[in-house]
């Protein structure tokens, strides 16, 4: 009699894992096939206006569509899912999550004015009264500017920026003008991450691109640098090639072009895309962390694949959790994704309407008002041809990262239009 119980109860067990297994199967996310088509469709129309592509696609925190094709160098190479590009604006994001970290371990306060940490002060002439603190240069209203230069020599001082008398101060043009208030108006500008990289070494005594190799890149089980150079041999023959057609039509290298082979170790070149003139490469093997980061371009030079990019992206929709660790907090989170700056008609530059709101290093992008199929949180950008970007829809778990080589601002957007209608249909 016993031995027959047992005998249901184990039935039962396994009739009732078959029906659970078959449920969770059942509700896998999907791509339909209606949206599948769709975005198939408009990815082969992108497949003859850029060099190369890669999408990857999420539906309630898992992975459904993933396409690379193309080239990522002159010479044809396959680009791949590990292709690395360099990421443009996008790695701005990775120093924003690194700043959050040290905020959430009481090693700074946001709100702290940044002068003690660069070693000098940093203040616009036109509001001496008013510190610039971490918070403003993280969502770009400190009211520093780019101009043509904002990466320059490591041995030179970043403060060379800021005073009349400095190598770089074109006319005070790091600054904005009267009128637009630090704290207040928003305005992009790569400098500001240039500072934050510098202030991060003075933190930590280390250069900028081995403590993000140690710590939040580490966390997210991502191999990208700043320094193609210092990548191991294998790593070093993924790098992809920013490329650009010529005035014939042909496919040139813009940059990371190597033809010679890889080179010598903690070697790293200029990264100014409005002036060329402003170029040069530089051993940066004896820089004393804290003079000028932005050699290491924090808001542009993260050397990435789709691979890597995902891993953030699993990070995003998960709440700051990471293969079941926290890489954030919660509230961390939302504070990173929320609202820090929002345009009212006249407190900042949109740059053609791309800003409307603004994080620490994500932005949001209102679908109705921007001409999207839904809101978005995440971060993108451009530079020598190759166009990346990250998001997520707010308040689920579905997302996307797209990397594009050969591409302008039309190709991105109409890539993320793509992606985005394929997650709500």
């Amino acid at each position: 009699m016993f031995s027959n119980m047992l005998k249901k109860i184990v039935a039962l067990g396994t009739a009732l894992l078959f029906t659970v297994s078959m449920a969770e199967a059942k509700e896998a996310p999907t791509l339909n096939e209606g949206a599948k088509g769709a975005l198939e469709a408009e990815l082969a129309s992108l497949e003859g206006e850029v060099y190369g592509l890669g999408v990857i696609l999420y539906k309630d925190g898992q992975e459904v569509y993933r396409r690379f094709t193309g080239y990522s160098a002159p010479d044809k190479t396959p680009l791949t899912d590990n292709t690395r590009f360099r990421a443009g604006d996008l790695s701005a994001m990775f120093t924003a999550f690194t700043y959050m970290q040290l905020a959430e371990r009481k090693i700074i306060n946001l709100d702290d004015e940044v002068s003690p940490y660069v070693g000098f002060t940093l203040r616009n002439p036109a509001y001496p009264d008013i510190p610039i603190t971490f918070r403003m240069l993280l969502n770009h209203t400190s009211s520093l500017r780019d101009d043509k230069v904002y990466s320059t020599p490591p041995i030179i001082s970043v403060k060379e920026f800021f005073y009349p008398m400095g190598m770089y101060w074109e006319g005070g043009r790091h600054f904005a003008p009267q009128g637009e208030v630090p704290g207040e108006y928003f305005c992009y500008a790569h400098l500001n991450y240039g500072v934050l990289g510098t202030a991060l070494e003075a933190l930590t005594r280390q250069r900028f691109d081995r403590f993000q190799k140690n710590n939040i890149l580490a966390q997210l089980l991502i191999k990208a640098d700043y320094v193609p150079a210092n990548f191991d041999a294998a790593d070093f023959a993924k790098l992809g090639v920013p490329c650009r057609r010529d005035q014939t039509g042909k496919w040139q290298a813009a940059v990371d072009y190597f033809p010679e082979g890889q080179p010598a170790r903690n070697t790293l070149s200029l990264q100014n895309p409005e002036a060329p003139g402003e170029q040069g490469t530089f051993n940066i093997r004896d820089y004393h962390p804290g003079i000028n980061a932005t050699i290491f371009a924090p808001a542009g030079g993260l050397r990435i694949s789709g691979n890597e990019l995902k891993n953030a992206l699993e990070m995003l929709i998960n709440k700051g959790v990471f293969l079941q660790k926290p890489v954030l907090s919660p509230g961390g989170l939302e504070a990173l994704t929320a609202k820090q700056w929002q345009y009212n008609g006249a407190n900042g530059d949109t740059a053609d309407n791309t800003y409307l709101s603004y994080g620490w290093g994500l932005y949001q992008i209102d679908g109705q008002a921007q001409g999207y199929p839904c809101d978005l949180i995440g971060n993108n950008g451009g530079d020598y041809g190759v166009q990346a970007g990250l998001f997520y829809r707010p308040g689920s778990q579905d997302g996307f990262i797209y990397l594009l080589n050969g591409a302008e601002k039309e190709q991105a957007k109409k890539i993320m239009t793509a992606l985005c209608a394929a997650m709500v249909k």
